[in-house]
């Protein structure tokens, strides 16, 4: 065998599992791989419920990760063992009234931004994640013979690509939040937020999502350790109800940039309701 191959752990979303396989495999393998989609959980609010999906992902992801250390520990293994989430994605036939080839809506997009700053926030456990699919089906871009358009998931996926930095910061917020107990959640954040700094360490970026269905978020932002200069851009994802969709001739939810007028080491900023922020400051 090619002695660069890394090979990857059939995981099984459990920890009865994860734990018999990594206990018996460790030395061989370098990951350990991870299934996760997603979709509103029966006899719960649609809205809330889908939003709450990736913190529940992101709770096992850290039971997962402490596992790992522990049985790289009682076996001696010296290489790291990483998890590889090579399936994920908001899954629309999990909507009752929906099947696999239908329209994503706002609050499905919101649920994929919420996932891809969870995975960053843990990008020392994650080291590959992989969406499925890219065309069609469950994907961010439907083609048919009419032509094609932009599914609202695409939006969160892109600005994950164009505005986000190589290094992941530490990000504390305080907020109010629900309860999801349904998925052994006691809170859930109305508010999500990641910080990123790219390689030249001159711009950090702020993804920022507003859970809330009603209300804009009023976000007080302190910058520590960082002179941040004057100004700077928001990318905002948004549309008009949690229901709003994208189709052919119809962009239902958008990406628009705005400027940053006060932005600056600390500084407020008001995230309207139902919405996805980038915010891309420059730091001097």
């Amino acid at each position: 065998m090619d002695p660069s191959t890394e090979l990857v752990l059939c995981g099984g979303q459990e920890l009865d599992w994860d734990r018999e396989v990594l206990g018996k495999c460790a030395d061989l393998v370098e990951h350990i791989s991870y299934h996760f989609y997603w979709g509103p959980v029966r006899d719960q609010d649609p809205h809330y419920s889908t939003l709450a999906q990736p913190y529940h992902s992101e709770l096992y992801w850290k039971f997962l990760w402490q596992l790992i250390q522990q049985i790289r520990r009682d076996r001696r293994v010296e290489h790291q063992i990483r998890i590889c989430v090579d399936e994920w994605n908001n899954w629309a036939t999990a909507h009752p009234d929906k099947h696999a080839r239908d329209r994503y809506d706002l609050t499905d997009a919101l649920s994929v931004a919420i996932y891809l700053n969870a995975m960053r926030r843990n990008c020392e456990a994650i080291e590959i994640a992989t969406l499925a699919q890219m065309v069609n089906v469950i994907a961010p871009i439907f083609t048919s013979p009419e032509g094609m358009f932009l599914q609202t998931i695409y939006h969160p996926l892109r600005l994950a690509v164009e505005k986000s930095g190589a290094t992941a910061l530490d990000a504390h917020v305080a907020c109010d939040g629900y309860a999801a107990d349904y998925l052994g959640l006691p809170t859930v954040p109305y508010l999500d937020a990641l910080a990123t700094l790219d390689e030249s360490g001159k711009r950090l970026f702020l993804s920022l999502v507003n859970l809330h269905r009603e209300e804009a978020q009023h976000v007080d932002v302190l910058i520590d350790g960082a002179e941040v200069r004057g100004g700077g851009a928001a990318h905002v994802m948004t549309g008009e109800a949690p229901e709003t969709i994208s189709d052919f001739g119809k962009e239902g939810v958008s990406c628009r940039t705005e400027s940053l007028e006060k932005a600056g080491a600390r500084f407020t900023y008001e995230l309207p309701a139902l919405a996805h922020a980038v915010l891309e400051l420059e730091i001097a």
